[in-house]
């Protein structure tokens, strides 16, 4: 970061050449929200999908902020539990051996022998490989002990000297063959984690830096064999006022896609062109059969987008036939563009319905497209 003070626009991406380093952090929660919701029990995030997580986090060289709510006892809930289990345990299991150890390093370039290409190898941060000056581009080999396979490689650089890498590419060698190429990303930074599709048995590994502005300073190379996490069945809400979705059908909608509102999952999301008052984005859900209606909820979109933005406010009318409209709910989605959480709001006075149809008529923020992940019915809310 520039030794300047904070903008968001610096914060979101860091500044090649900054004067300081700042640690970064990645946060989301283990719920769709911050809080709370019996609703939401059975849309706690699975540990194949934390361990995703980890990758994107601590696998990019930030820290992993996951947020865990305890429920009304001031305890958290058993099924959160059991996914945090699950995941802690794949985890630990995972980096418990480095199959590095053993391998030979051997580099295109070295500085002398206090910064030979084996200082990767000796497990001390403080050590490191690098290059004369003016050698920006060199590779360094590992040649593998045999019979170990590995599907995750993690790469450290020397962090008082800078984020040096930005750009580097990940080959293998199984064999004799000729090498192949696994991988190739942007920057290395405090830890890079690189996750292969399937293990690979290869003989030897070669990192070579494509692009970077001065020598590479490279503390570890380290290899895994990932564990999968033991897959934890999902559980039904402990709130009987949530309306199950099964039965539910889309109408019609302003965009193609509107059924991933009502599949019960957070990860996915119905995603449409900017509304307007002129022209908002609607979306008429059929209930399969008549149900009293007390309150709804509003699940905005926490996946990474480019360009899109969950809605500033809705309103949503009710009816018992498709034709005839009734005002049940509306208004403004408080903080919905940075808290990403979850809204409810009461549906007065509560009336039985066979259709709901909410539209959205603007953005919380400006941008190309509209993104909501799911929506919510209840027989009654209690706020």
């Amino acid at each position: 970061m520039p030794d300047a003070p904070y903008t968001e626009k610096n914060g979101n991406s860091g500044v090649r050449g900054g004067a300081l380093w700042w640690p970064a952090e990645t946060n989301t929660s283990i719920r769709p929200g911050w809080f709370y919701h019996a609703d939401e029990d059975g849309r706690v995030k699975s540990p194949q999908r934390l361990m995703r997580f980890f990758d994107e986090s601590v696998g990019r060289g930030t820290n992993m902020h996951l947020n865990i709510p305890p429920d009304r006892r001031g305890r958290v809930h058993p099924h959160d539990v059991e996914v945090l289990a699950s995941f802690g345990h794949a985890l630990r299991a995972s980096f418990a051996t480095d199959l590095a150890q053993g391998a030979i390093a051997h580099a295109s370039h070295e500085r002398g022998p206090a910064f030979a290409a084996a200082k990767v190898l000796d497990g001390d941060w403080r050590s490191y490989w690098s290059t004369d000056d003016g050698v920006s581009t060199p590779e360094l080999i590992l040649d593998l002990p045999p019979g170990r396979p590995f599907d995750l490689i993690r790469l450290e650089e020397y962090l008082p000297l800078g984020v040096r890498v930005s750009r580097f590419a990940l080959d293998v060698q199984e064999d004799g063959d000729a090498w192949r190429r696994i991988a190739e990303h942007e920057c290395i930074g405090q830890s890079r984690i690189v996750r292969l599709e399937q293990p690979v048995s290869a003989r030897r590994l070669r990192l070579t830096i494509l692009d970077a502005p001065v020598p590479p300073a490279i503390s570890r190379i380290a290899v895994f064999r990932s564990v999968a996490p033991r897959a934890v069945a999902r559980v039904r809400s402990s709130d009987p006022t949530v309306l199950s979705s099964a039965g539910w059908r889309i109408v019609s909608a302003s965009a193609p896609g509107a059924e991933q509102l009502i599949d019960d999952d957070p990860g996915t999301s119905w995603v449409a062109p900017a509304p307007s008052s002129r022209a908002p984005a609607v979306v008429v859900i059929a209930l399969g059969a008549p149900v009293r209606l007390g309150g709804l909820s509003i699940v905005p979109s926490r996946a990474v987008m480019s360009r899109a933005s969950p809605p500033r406010g809705f309103v949503a009318e009710t009816s018992v036939d498709g034709a005839t409209w009734q005002p049940a709910a509306g208004g403004v989605l408080p903080n919905i563009a940075y808290a990403r959480s979850a809204q409810r709001f009461p549906i007065a006075p509560p009336r039985e319905a066979r259709y709901v149809r909410l539209s959205f008529a603007d953005l919380a923020v400006p941008a190309d497209r509209l993104a909501l992940a799911e929506v919510g019915l209840f027989s009654s809310l209690d706020r």
